[in-house]
């Protein structure tokens, strides 16, 4: 089974001292439970936004006898300085498809990153 996603970010930290936020983030997929991942994309950065609704989708393909998960980077681009890290966290495939968790990832002390599938449900 195909499971195809877009990403919105919510309340995310503001990591640069003039500005708002131009946030990115990167998504990885691991196949061992977290123990080696794989870039499988990158989304557009939105400049000026703590709340970003990215365009990108994304599809991974679910395989329930491997032990899967997306981990996500939230990156704060900069153009003078090195980017800064807002959030990292890692979403567990299975229960996503099992139990239907179909409510915001939330992220200590970072608002919310929840992902959306093509039904519009919520991660």
């Amino acid at each position: 089974m195909n499971l195809r996603f877009k990403v919105a970010g919510r309340d995310l930290l503001k990591k640069g001292m003039f500005r708002t936020g131009d946030p990115y983030f990167i998504v990885s997929l691991s196949e061992d439970g977290g123990e080696s991942k794989s870039e499988i994309g990158r989304s557009d950065t939105i400049e000026n936004q703590l709340n970003p609704d990215w365009a990108n989708v994304f599809e991974v393909s679910f395989d329930r006898d491997k032990n899967q998960y997306l981990y996500f980077h939230v990156w704060d681009e900069d153009t003078l300085r090195e980017d800064d890290t807002s959030v990292e966290f890692w979403v567990n495939l299975t229960d996503y498809v099992d139990k239907g968790q179909l409510t915001t990832a939330n992220l200590d002390k970072a608002g919310g990153l929840p992902t959306k599938d093509d039904l519009g449900f919520i991660l």
